[in-house]
């Protein structure tokens, strides 16, 4: 079973991309800052940037 975790600060590589690990949806982005963590869509956004050109699991690499 995969745990949600609260703040999303953890990344894991999977089928060759990085991901954001499964975060409790109840946590705000006031509590992520009270942490000192960026924004839920800042972290998301950080995943992109590390997975640069890298196609997705949906995408034709070329």
């Amino acid at each position: 079973m995969s745990r949600r975790r609260r703040s999303g600060t953890q990344y894991a590589g999977t089928g060759g991309r990085w991901r954001l690990y499964r975060v409790d949806p109840a946590t705000t982005d006031e509590e992520r800052a009270e942490w000192d963590v960026p924004p839920l869509a800042d972290a998301l956004r950080r995943a992109e940037e590390m997975n640069g050109d890298r196609p997705g699991p949906d995408e034709d690499p070329g």
